[in-house]
């Protein structure tokens, strides 16, 4: 359980923390040379997963078997911005810190660890824990007792 005064923040990482959508876009494209830049963002219409499954399943797309390994590669090229940086190490004083992802919770820790924030943050919801944001922002609010409006989710869609 969390203080009755301590507040949540929940970060989206993808877009939030660091800009993954170009390179995620490419590594996409070596299996689909038609898929557009367009249907890419159309995905996270909604849900990215059922966005992308239905993809897979009603249009051809072919998915790629270890997007993580590519992922991961490019990811390790990028970097938290100095001022957000800082803003995350200070909202941590004060608030608890989580990470709710499309992406897999490991790629998201190992990246913290290389930036130096992996402390900042208490918990990793990624698409491992569950696909639905949805889902994993109930889970939240019952595992902490907490009612939605003493938390805040910082998201890019």
């Amino acid at each position: 359980m969390i203080s009755e005064n301590k507040k949540i923040v929940m970060f989206d990482f993808d877009g939030v923390l660091v800009n993954t959508l170009e390179f995620s876009y490419k590594i996409h494209t070596r299996n689909n040379k038609d898929f557009t830049w367009e249907r890419f963002k159309s995905f996270s219409d909604g849900n990215f997963h059922e966005g992308f499954d239905k993809a897979v399943h009603e249009e051809n797309f072919v998915a790629i078997d270890n997007f993580y390994e590519h992922y991961e590669k490019e990811l390790k090229k990028l970097t938290i911005h100095e001022v957000l940086n800082k803003t995350i190490a200070e909202l941590s004083k004060k608030y608890i810190l989580l990470i709710i992802s499309s992406t897999d919770g490991s790629s998201i820790n190992k990246f913290l660890k290389k930036e130096k924030l992996d402390h900042c943050f208490l918990e990793i919801y990624g698409h491992d824990f569950n696909k639905s944001k949805v889902f994993k922002i109930k889970k939240i609010l019952e595992k902490y007792n907490i009612s939605p409006q003493d938390t805040v989710l910082i998201t890019d869609t």
